[in-house]
């Protein structure tokens, strides 16, 4: 039996693969073949191509491993048979629950994570396309931006029907605690208020953001300059996020199934992921033990790992969707106090995440994660508060929505409010928004509606004490009840 090597003479390896009866039996291969039990039979190649020198036997340890060197030398000159062959074969090879990088490119793109920053100038153009040529703050703001006035108004294919829309922020003048609710207060369940607690309704000098709309809403500071008063989006839906938000809502119920819950005298259930503080009455900085099931270990950090990269895509999509100005203020507080970005006891801190969408694995090693203080939730309905911030934002998701049936109020209520603005967003699933957590805002009463959501709560507390502490004094942590800012209880 004659010996082949490598090279691609006509005796050689090359000649030796690319023959009928070897093109016969890789033609003739399935999935199973390359499962691990089925490694041996590549062996049955020896008996077609002869004895392989030393070299070369490496080749016959398993199918993979013999196809991979064929496709090393099948090129697209090489017999039009074998090409075609080696390529079905090479499709065999591919997991499909694992992303090519053809796959991660168009879930990039359909995500709009590559598209045009919205800028003010953007902001500008999209405004002037909405309101009467005369229109004061229309006016007011071209004369601030003199030369960078834009010439075009940007297409909306990502952002879906944006408006832009200057407010007032009047004095936050509804006490904190206080249960705002959408139907008349003689209508509502008695039973879902705490001792001492009032219920307000929400009338009509509220203004309603509608739960298509996606809403940038603006004011003049002191110094005539533009402020970001409440950043409210709804990308267009596309298949990709359809399909990712099946997965969003499992882990949140994973998440709030396993984890403790930090806010147990509140309605619905809110989790935290990442670094803490630990309780109000605590003074330690660190990684935060949320797990109240025992878990194995590997358990623990694939749920930690789901949870990372879900918190870590929504942190993406809001750099690429929200206005610059917010994220920019949110990146360079981030950068001043130096703080890590999320990781768990489980996840050690690094760049980088994982995410799954109709069975696909989508690995993403070197981007940047989520910031370093996360919530889910689920059915939370949040009484007027307010939360200090060391970056004067907060951003939010409701990833997915229910309304049960028999609902009292029509498309139900757990919706947020800015008290200050007096507005309320009107949820649906898919909906982003940035708002400023020093002022008072909450989530008004449910009246039959669930929703799973998403915050990245810029607590001052965390920056605090991780200035003074936190650098150098990094330990595990028990996220008990009242942990971290947001909401507090009252």
């Amino acid at each position: 039996m004659p010996r082949f090597s490598t090279t691609k003479t006509p005796n050689g390896f090359y000649a030796a693969i690319t023959s009928d009866k070897v093109l016969d039996m890789l033609s003739s291969l399935t999935v199973k073949d390359f499962h691990p039990e089925h490694s041996a039979s590549a062996k049955q190649c020896i008996e077609y191509i002869g004895t392989l020198d030393d070299g070369s036997k490496r080749f016959t340890k398993t199918w993979e491993a013999f196809v991979r060197a064929g496709l090393g030398h099948v090129s697209a000159d090489s017999d039009p048979r074998a090409v075609e062959v080696f390529r079905q074969v090479k499709e065999l090879l591919r997991d499909p629950t694992k992303a090519t990088h053809r796959q991660k490119r168009g879930f990039i793109k359909d995500l709009g994570l590559e598209g045009e920053a919205l800028t003010e100038q953007r902001l500008y153009a999209i405004y002037r396309s909405q309101v009467p040529s005369d229109d004061p703050d229309l006016l007011r703001w071209a004369k601030r931006l003199g030369d960078s006035v834009p010439t075009d108004v940007p297409p909306q294919e990502v952002l879906g029907a944006l408006s832009v829309r200057f407010c007032e922020r009047r004095k936050d003048d509804i006490p904190t605690s206080t249960l705002l609710t959408e139907l008349p207060v003689e209508e509502c369940d008695p039973m879902n208020l705490k001792p001492r607690q009032k219920r307000m309704h929400a009338d009509s000098s509220w203004e309603f953001v509608g739960e298509s709309e996606s809403v940038i809403f603006l004011s003049w500071d002191d110094n005539d300059q533009i402020q970001h008063e409440l950043a409210i989006m709804r990308p267009l839906p596309n298949d990709t996020r359809l399909a990712l938000v099946e997965w969003f809502t499992s882990v949140i119920n994973s998440a709030v199934r396993d984890r403790r819950n930090v806010r147990p005298n509140h309605i619905g259930n809110m989790v935290q992921i990442g670094y803490n503080t630990g309780p109000r009455h605590a003074k330690v900085t660190g990684l935060a033990k949320s797990f109240q099931r025992t878990l194995t270990p590997d358990k623990m950090a694939a749920s930690d790992t789901e949870v990372i990269g879900m918190v870590s895509l929504f942190w993406s999509l809001m750099k690429a969707w929200l206005p610059q100005d917010v994220i920019a203020q949110i990146t360079d507080a981030l950068d001043e106090h130096d703080l890590p970005r999320i990781a768990t006891r489980n996840v050690k801190a690094g760049a980088g995440f994982n995410i799954q969408a109709s069975g696909v694995n989508y690995r993403f090693d070197y981007e940047e994660r989520a910031p370093p203080e996360a919530y889910l939730t689920y059915g939370y309905v949040a009484h007027v508060h307010a939360d200090p911030t060391y970056a004067g934002w907060a951003l939010a998701a409701c990833v997915q929505r229910e309304v049960k049936d028999g609902a009292k109020l029509a498309r139900g209520g757990a919706n947020f409010f800015d008290v200050g603005l007096r507005i309320i967003i009107k949820q649906s699933a898919g909906t982003i928004w940035a708002f400023r957590p020093q002022f008072r805002h909450g989530t008004t009463e449910a009246h039959g509606a669930v929703n799973w959501g998403i915050t990245f709560g810029f607590s001052e507390r965390l920056a605090k004490a991780w200035d003074a502490e936190g650098r150098d004094k990094q330990i595990a942590i028990v996220s008990k009840a009242g942990a971290g800012e947001g909401n507090p209880d009252a």
